[in-house]
């Protein structure tokens, strides 16, 4: 059975690139889609999901709720738009360090993120 990773806590809310690369395997690795939901109102309000394959539509999961029909159809695209995210988010931030640095050495002081401040004053964000 695979692993079930854990879920974030107060002491490990970081994202790391082991866990990212992890969720990228699953998306990669699993049925391309469309994924739908099918229903049938008159026979059940239960639903199932389906994946269109080569070969017409296949179930992959059947009388569940619509809640969770819903989440598992859109759990693929859901994940590669949260992954797109969480790639220009890190892109933006990389950038967002490199101008701090770059602004740092020109006014002459240092970050609290443990940058050392040569003239020895501390740098005090606004408030």
């Amino acid at each position: 059975m695979d692993r079930v990773p854990e879920p974030l806590s107060e002491a490990n809310r970081s994202v790391t690139p082991d866990r990212l690369a992890e969720i990228r395997a699953r998306l990669a690795a699993a049925t391309p889609g469309p994924w739908a939901v099918h229903s049938d109102p008159t026979f059940t309000p239960l639903r199932a999901v389906a994946i269109d394959g080569p070969y017409g539509w296949d179930v992959v999961a059947e009388r569940i709720s619509p809640n969770d029909a819903d989440l598992m159809a859109n759990a693929p695209t859901d994940l590669a738009y949260l992954l797109a995210e969480v790639d220009g988010a890190r892109e933006r931030i990389a950038i967002l360090r490199a101008e701090v640095r770059d602004l740092e050495g020109i006014i002459g002081i240092a970050s609290p993120h443990g940058h050392a401040d040569p003239s020895g004053t501390s740098y005090q964000a606004a408030e």
